[in-house]
């Protein structure tokens, strides 16, 4: 089986654009393949009171939200450099700017912190391409 690679990112994060791949290893014996982000959300309401929350986001390669991709996220420390971009710069930019924010607004909804009358605002903080 491949390993798990990351591709590079067409979205700068911090400035940088970074490889990264995950090793079989540390994604266990499941079969992934995805993407994983991770996104600085903040939340501000019209009496003023502000949340902040890192959430993140696992996407499969059937388009659909994986928790078993973002369950990943505890083996950040094992990453290491990966040989080359999984996704096309078009589909990254199309995740990450459509399919991504409206999965997040569902999930601040389903969670019961996102009404109309709330703000939000997100950064990304990490991608990873997973194959």
């Amino acid at each position: 089986m491949p390993a798990a690679t990351a591709g590079t990112c067409s979205i700068p994060i911090n400035g940088t654009r970074r490889i990264r791949s995950l090793s079989r290893s540390a994604a266990g014996s499941a079969d992934v393949t995805g993407v994983l982000s991770v996104w600085h959300v903040s939340l501000q309401d019209p009496a003023q009171r502000f949340i902040q929350r890192v959430i993140p986001i696992g996407i499969d390669n059937q388009g659909k939200r994986s928790k078993s991709i973002e369950v990943l996220l505890t083996t950040f420390a094992n990453l290491a450099p990966g040989p080359e971009p999984v996704l096309t710069n078009a589909t990254r930019i199309e995740l990450a700017s459509i399919v991504i924010p409206d999965m997040l607004r569902r999930d601040l909804a389903h969670k019961g912190l996102l009404s109309e009358s709330v703000t939000i605002s997100w950064r990304l903080l990490a991608w990873i391409e997973l194959n």
